[in-house]
């Protein structure tokens, strides 16, 4: 049988300034998965930012946040992303690597103390763990920056280290696009570049971070992307059907 995958696509339109999403979902039912469609930040703004960065309600929030490149190729996160991301409103934050600089580092743990890191090949400090699991709720999350899993940004290779791993979701980076699908029996997430930096892949760069909102078996991934300097807000749902799978 072909993998179960999914991910998420941005389009412009031809009408707007606007964009939208295409989601490619494969052999997936379509009630197993929603999308917010390219959101407007403007239009959702108390609704989403008010339930997800202001902390109202009991949901576990996780900050998924990578490959920064500060100095190096970014001086800072874009000052809109700054604003929304603010102390004491986030419970875990897992960073895929290459933040470069101790000064990153001193940001996130001042969002958040519950700090989770995985090196990237242009970190400075040589103590962070090439890859980490921690379990949140009722799902184990597996981080690997993903330099070291080739070829880069290979489906098959990431849902290799997800066995590996054993996790139900696998939060890994590197490329520097965001995506997200549902392969086999878990879920591989990849955050992209809160700064936009460049990569080796590409220059063509949104940046971008990842907000998941777990609750019990249930897990909804926001991704928040910086296009044309308006911040987008998208929505993709996943549903663990068990305690065993995915």
């Amino acid at each position: 049988m072909a993998p179960k995958r999914m991910s998420a696509r941005r389009k412009k339109s031809s009408s707007s300034s606007a964009t939208t999403v295409t989601l490619v979902d494969q052999e997936l039912p379509t009630s197993e998965v929603e999308t917010g469609a390219g959101l407007k930040l403007e239009e959702t703004e108390t609704e989403l930012l008010g339930q997800l960065i202001v902390g109202v309600g009991k949901m576990v929030l996780v900050l998924a946040i990578g490959d920064l490149h500060v100095p190096h190729r970014a001086p800072d996160l874009p000052a809109k992303f700054k604003s929304m991301l603010v102390p004491g409103k986030i419970q875990h934050i897992i960073c895929t690597g290459n933040l470069c600089i101790k000064e990153v580092h001193d940001y996130l743990k001042s969002l958040c103390p519950s700090l989770h890191i995985t090196r990237g090949e242009y970190d400075e400090d040589s103590r962070y763990p090439e890859t980490k699991t921690l379990t949140i709720g009722q799902f184990k999350l597996g981080l690997c920056h993903g330099h070291q899993v080739v070829p880069w940004g290979d489906l098959d290779s990431l849902a290799m280290l997800q066995r590996q791993l054993d996790v139900d979701i696998l939060v890994s980076g590197h490329t520097h696009q965001f995506k997200a699908y549902k392969h086999e029996a878990g879920v591989v997430i990849n955050p992209g570049s809160a700064t936009g930096a460049y990569s080796s892949i590409t220059y063509d760069v949104n940046p971008s971070f990842v907000l998941m909102d777990i609750d019990g078996l249930r897990v909804v991934v926001y991704v928040y992307e910086l296009i044309d300097g308006e911040v987008k807000v998208d929505k993709i749902d996943f549903k663990k059907t068990s305690t065993a799978t995915i």
